[in-house]
């Protein structure tokens, strides 16, 4: 079992053992069956979906950063099952942008996908949008074996 969906799911345990929870009323507020928020508890969902963990917080009261700082979001190369990316938004809006964009990115097919990139890459590149400043990264990315 993967370390960080492990300590996800003990995060989510504890804050609803904490308050007085069962699976089955959690689910409820989460809209989850209550086998499923088990298998989150147990850190057996392999890709958990951004706005899931995001239920689970409001649902527990918790910041979604304190659940997803440890967090798996993706795998990393679709050859490897066993490398994922990890991220950390720097604040709560952040974690809203990311969770939409990356929720209407998987929505796409994989031509949707390349011609996004390909836009964002013109984008990135055009003057009148890019920004002059530079700005410190608001997530930090890395990989895990």
């Amino acid at each position: 079992m993967d370390d960080a969906l492990k300590a996800m799911g003990q995060k989510i345990y504890a804050a609803r053992k904490a308050a007085k929870m069962s699976r089955a009323e959690l689910g409820r507020l989460v809209d989850l069956h209550e086998t499923t928020v088990k298998r989150y508890e147990d850190g057996d969902i392999k890709s958990p979906n951004f706005s899931k963990i995001q239920a689970f917080a409001e649902a527990l009261h918790l910041d979604s950063r304190d659940l997803v700082n440890t967090s798996i979001v993706g795998k990393a190369d679709e050859d490897d099952e066993h490398t994922y990316i990890i991220f950390r938004p720097v604040d709560e809006e952040d974690f809203h942008d990311w969770q939409k964009l990356m929720d209407l990115y998987w929505s796409l097919t994989d031509e949707g996908q390349n011609k996004v990139i390909d836009y964002v890459t013109d984008l990135a590149g055009h003057p009148n949008y890019k920004r002059k400043e530079k700005i410190p990264g608001r997530f930090k990315f890395n990989e895990m074996p």
